[in-house]
């Protein structure tokens, strides 16, 4: 296929191309630190603060019953969603995943993981 002579060119093109596409130009951007000072902005922060009245995306919790279980503070007594099969599926799913290599499928505390953490002298749930 190839010669002996043409063999080493091509290596070294093969390198020269390879190499090419070995910038560092992301990997080396200036950046900096969350709440570092620069100069760039003219009262020394890095970046610009919040708007205020501003809610970042995914932080709007407005249904005080859904993120803190309590309406007025006193605890609520029912959902505060209508609980759909999904729904009840969806958290055995995720129960399933996270949580029963601590806590066994069942919730008892005896999965594979709590024998193992014992075993080295270390309480499980301090």
């Amino acid at each position: 296929m190839f010669s002996r002579s043409l063999l080493p060119r091509w290596f070294a093109a093969t390198a020269l191309v390879a190499l090419a596409g070995c910038r560092q130009d992301m990997h080396d951007q200036p950046r900096y630190k969350p709440l570092a000072g620069t100069d760039f902005f003219g009262d020394g922060r890095s970046a610009r603060p919040a708007i205020e009245g501003t809610v970042a995306r995914g932080h709007l919790r407005i249904d005080t019953a859904l993120y803190t279980g309590k309406v007025d503070g006193a605890e609520v007594d029912a959902f505060p969603f209508p609980i759909t099969r999904d729904d009840l599926q969806r958290g055995r799913e995720r129960f399933d995943i996270y949580c029963s290599p601590c806590h066994s499928r069942i919730g008892d505390g005896n999965g594979m993981v709590a024998p193992r953490i014992s075993s080295c002298g270390q309480l499980p749930h301090r």
